[in-house]
């Protein structure tokens, strides 16, 4: 399948700012710096013979310790097989203000607020599970790149994207945690009008053993129904030992066409 790709660079001033924690993004004394830089674009596909987009797979999600497991069809057709499992789901999804975690391994984690979700991230940051899970080289994401499509699995169906991505001007650290309001997403037209993402890192080494001030081993990308408050949608999917990821259906979470602010942030 052959698609041809228009671009044109945008000049779109970005809302960033020099702290660490998600919380401190959304305060009201905001920095504007130039760390990133924003591209438009859309990719016409000359075919729309795409065939099967439904995969058959294995959905596993957990809730205040317990986990659920479940053959689903992944796709435009998402279906949970098991009735009470699909009826769990539902009603976890339906909480208000719900805050939904995907991690690398694909599991899914459901928190009754995004406060909550980050209260047990940080359990988790001080007491890792695994030496592994924090190891202490020198690798560190120097530079990250997030692009949004208005279809779902837009990187092979083509449309409409906004592609944001880091300079390196911040020189040999992670870039600056980034926030994008929801006034901002009405003017580059993509207010509840995001059905997919694709994310990358690029990491480098240190000579020293640990990261050093300002280097982080994970990218966190958090979307939100609201402008920066009501339900949410959290990939912590890019750290130093897996650099690319693709979500080609946010409403298999219920998240399709529903955002209206997000924020990446490093930890």
């Amino acid at each position: 399948m052959k698609r041809k790709e228009f671009i044109v660079l945008v000049m779109l001033p970005l809302w960033l700012f020099s702290c660490n924690q998600d919380n401190d993004l959304l305060e009201n004394n905001f920095a504007e710096l130039a760390n990133y830089d924003v591209i438009a674009g859309k990719v016409t596909s000359e075919s729309d013979d795409l065939g099967d987009e439904n995969v058959i797979g294995v959905l596993k999600f957990t809730y205040k310790g317990e986990t659920y497991v479940s053959d689903c069809v992944f796709g435009d057709g998402f279906q949970i097989k098991d009735e009470s499992i699909r009826s769990i789901f539902d009603k976890l999804n339906n909480i208000p203000n719900v805050a939904i975690e995907i991690k690398p391994d694909f599991s899914v984690e459901f928190y009754d607020s995004k406060e909550e979700l980050d209260y047990a991230y940080e359990l988790r940051r001080q007491y890792p599970l695994t030496r592994a899970e924090f190891a202490p080289d020198g690798s560190y994401i120097r530079n990250f790149e997030l692009r949004l499509w208005e279809h779902a699995k837009g990187r092979k169906k083509g449309g409409k994207y906004t592609h944001f991505y880091s300079n390196g001007i911040q020189g040999n650290q992670s870039p600056a945690p980034a926030g994008f309001n929801e006034a901002y997403m009405t003017r580059i037209g993509f207010n509840n009008n995001i059905s997919s993402c694709q994310m990358w890192g690029e990491v480098h080494m240190t000579n020293s053993m640990g990261c050093q001030s300002g280097q982080y081993k994970s990218v966190r990308v958090t979307f939100y129904d609201g402008d920066f408050t009501g339900k949410t949608l959290t990939f912590d999917d890019v750290t130093v030992k897996k650099t690319y990821s693709e979500r080609d259906y946010f409403s298999s979470f219920g998240f399709n066409d529903l955002t209206s602010s997000f924020t990446i942030s490093y930890y």
